[in-house]
């Protein structure tokens, strides 16, 4: 049998790579020479306004650690749009990976979430890009002897499911326990997954925490506080290692409120960057795009990637958070500021989601 390699040498000299991908899309095939296209094999409601879908990957996916996440591209509308999303099932250790899990909540304004929720079925095809992340157990490599404590909020939920199933099929006798937020009961995601875990695992607890609507018979939870982590966790508990995930905000008061009684705090945020003070001054920059040879006017208050997609120039983006480096593009010429440090960056390349232009700039673009 030929190896993959030497097919695509014969293949090479017939058809090139665009034009294999092309006629594979045609006949209905999610092969492709080196892109990592995915066919949708099976969608479940997961919580309100909540799906899962499974994905399986052609035999160009490359494979991921729990804990990480991918850049998931669609074409809606005529255009390709490109997310990122949580890894919520586990790695093979051994096998080429037959199928990857995410978990989607819809967001009405938002183009990706909204899309996959009324649209992705069964057979539904898209692309799978760059897997990213450093929270995971491999990178942080935990003692089998310390406690793990996930602090998650909402859609923070998904990249914890992942690890905490990793750390368990470890074996570890070292307590695992989840604390989980979400809005009311309805909007808990995997009961039936962590039920499992903790029939499974009697090292496992969660607790669940509603902040608008209780649970029948149980007082409202309400937000995270420190009588809060006191109750759950006690008072006198062994320092854990913690792992925190939410919108800005809950990441924020989770890691205070950790500090204290953790040995160690990791972690991620799913909102944008808080913005560091904004140029002084309003400006109108001129931004040229070499490759293309655009001359564009943009305002020096937008970031980068804002004000590309506001004169309908598609760029190729995924977590807009400044995480995955999708978006980072060369700049030739001038200088930009990071809205989330608010340090100025006059080197070889820009992230263009939380970029602001200071100067005329050029970008290999």
């Amino acid at each position: 049998m030929l190896g993959v390699n030497t097919e695509k040498r014969w293949l090479g000299a017939i058809v090139s790579r665009d034009q294999f991908d092309f006629w594979a899309q045609q006949l209905g095939s999610t092969a492709a020479w080196e892109r990592c296209f995915a066919r949708v094999v099976s969608r479940c409601e997961e919580a309100d306004d909540t799906i899962s879908l499974t994905l399986k990957p052609n035999a160009n996916f490359a494979g991921f650690r729990a804990g990480q996440h991918m850049n998931l591209s669609a074409i809606i509308a005529g255009r390709r749009v490109t997310r990122s999303y949580s890894f919520t099932g586990l790695p093979c250790a051994d096998s080429k990976q037959e199928s990857v899990s995410i978990t989607v909540r819809r967001d009405p304004a938002g183009v990706m979430s909204d899309w996959l929720y009324r649209h992705a079925q069964p057979g539904t095809v898209l692309e799978i890009g760059g897997v990213f992340g450093e929270m995971t157990l491999e990178e942080i490599q935990p003692a089998a002897t310390e406690d793990l404590v996930f602090l998650a909020a909402g859609s923070g939920i998904t990249p914890m499911i992942s690890l905490i199933k990793a750390r368990l099929a470890q074996g570890v006798s070292s307590l695992v326990t989840l604390l989980y937020w979400g809005r009311r009961p309805s909007a808990f995601c995997f009961d039936d997954e962590l039920n499992a875990l903790l029939n499974a695992h009697p090292n496992f607890r969660v607790h669940r925490l509603t902040t608008q609507e209780p649970f029948v018979g149980q007082p409202l939870a309400g937000r995270i506080h420190s009588e809060q982590l006191e109750q759950v966790l006690g008072a006198d508990s062994s320092a854990p290692r913690a792992f925190i995930c939410g919108n800005a905000e809950f990441v924020e008061t989770a890691r205070q409120l950790m500090n204290e009684r953790a040995s160690t705090c990791h972690v991620e945020s799913f909102s944008p960057p808080a913005r560091a003070p904004q140029n002084a001054v309003v400006e109108s920059i001129t931004l040229t795009l070499r490759k293309s040879r655009q001359v564009l006017t943009v305002s020096n208050q937008d970031t980068l990637l804002d004000a590309l997609e506001a004169q309908g120039i598609a760029v190729e983006s995924g977590c807009r958070m400044g995480i995955c480096n999708t978006c980072t593009c060369t700049v030739t010429e001038g200088q930009t500021r990071d809205i989330s440090t608010g340090q100025l960056n006059d080197g070889p390349a820009t992230r263009l989601c939380v970029s602001q232009p200071v100067s005329n700039l050029q970008l290999d673009l």
